[in-house]
């Protein structure tokens, strides 16, 4: 995976202009030169990120193969989908910005770049997982054990990844699960109009009155309900509400049978 041949001098030209275009006016540094010549991958990278041209130049980084959390704590709680996918891309492009110089200009051991990557990629899902699980856990509740312990979802990576073997440019197979199947706790409440109920169960389309006896009947609401919607029926005609369609009575589902939402 290795190349310090010398280049072709039209490569050689390729390279020192796209120099020349990122660091106007710095000393000519000839792995870098070479870098941009032979990818245009790290070319993209460092029009992208240009300070990661010092970065590749320390010694020190080069030998590090520490693998760091592209999120923190904080950010897996806080960031919203854009901000949080920007931060990830971003990881991938540096690290993989590195590899590629470790590979083309510093004749790196091909199983130390693949163990490299495969620790990168693991990281890389490992944080995207813990960011997806603290978001949805917002909406939707969290999952515990008999515990009480949150209850995360499984990565499992198969093939190279599996294996520990991915090469530069493997793609990757996972398979998502949980340990088991539980009700969540906390979180927004899913709810469900009674437009869509009556035409799941029922068929009734029209009256908040006539819905709510048919769905009664189906045995999708309690029959306490119909004291209710009648008080509702009776008030938005006392006020001159003539909106009275099905999609402005909804039901909250708790996991258990559906109850009527609050109206407001």
């Amino acid at each position: 995976m290795s190349n310090l041949h010398a280049l072709p001098e039209s490569l050689h030209q390729l390279g020192q202009t796209r120099f020349a275009s990122l660091y106007e006016g710095q000393t000519e540094q000839q792995n870098i030169i070479n870098l941009l010549s032979l990818s245009d991958f790290a070319w993209n990278c460092l029009q992208s990120q240009p300070d990661l041209k010092d970065w590749l130049l320390d010694d020190k980084e080069l030998a590090n193969r520490a693998v760091e959390a592209p999120l923190s704590s904080t950010e897996i709680n806080e960031l919203d989908d854009n901000a949080a996918m920007a931060k990830l891309r971003l990881y991938r492009e540096k690290y993989w910005l590195k590899v590629a110089f470790l590979d083309l200009c510093c004749a790196n051991p091909i199983a130390d770049s693949i163990a490299y990557i495969s620790a990168l990629a693991n990281q890389l899902i490992d944080s995207a997982n813990q960011w997806a699980f603290a978001q949805v856990a917002k909406v939707s509740g969290m999952p515990l054990d008999d515990g009480g312990n949150a209850m995360p979802m499984l990565v499992l990576g198969m093939g190279k990844l599996g294996g520990g073997e991915l090469n530069y440019s493997s793609d990757i197979d996972l398979i998502f699960s949980y340990p088991r199947d539980v009700a969540t706790q906390g979180g927004r409440r899913s709810i469900m109009s009674f437009s869509s109920l009556s035409m799941a169960f029922t068929g009734v389309a029209q009256g908040w009155i006539p819905a709510t006896q048919a769905l009664i009947k189906a045995e999708q609401l309690p029959p306490s309900v119909l004291a209710v919607v009648r008080r509702l029926t009776a008030y938005a005609i006392l006020v001159g509400n003539n909106d009275r369609h099905l999609g402005n009575l909804s039901t909250v589902h708790d996991g258990g049978r559906p109850r009527l939402a609050p109206i407001y």
